[in-house]
């Protein structure tokens, strides 16, 4: 993998995200090593998260669409709207979740 340094950022927000000890203590090393060089580890990391979310947006995108063909295509036609909801939704139990907003698990 190619590192391109990348420079400050003036306007961010913070996000906290839970890893290992071991990790976070080798990213605390690059960040100190990176200073030394005066470079922005901070401004660099970011850039490779937004990679990363770019590219787990469209793999996610592709999946939720992949998804929703399958579920049309499980669905019978009816001319109830009633019996579409619930013959789609045990097909698909998600789909209860995803219209009021309860765990379908829950029960």
């Amino acid at each position: 993998m190619k590192i391109s340094f990348k420079p400050i950022i003036d306007n961010s927000e913070q996000l906290n995200l839970r890893i290992s000890p071991g990790l976070k203590q080798r990213i605390e090393n690059l960040r100190t090593r990176s200073k030394a060089l005066a470079l922005d580890f901070n401004a660099t990391l970011v850039a490779y998260v937004e990679d990363f979310v770019t590219e787990s947006e469209s793999q996610l995108d592709a999946l939720e669409q992949s998804a929703s063909k399958s579920v049309a295509q499980q669905a019978p036609p009816s001319t109830n709207p009633a019996t579409k909801f619930v013959s789609a939704s045990v097909a698909n139990p998600t789909l209860v979740a995803d219209t009021n907003g309860a765990d379908s698990e829950r029960g």
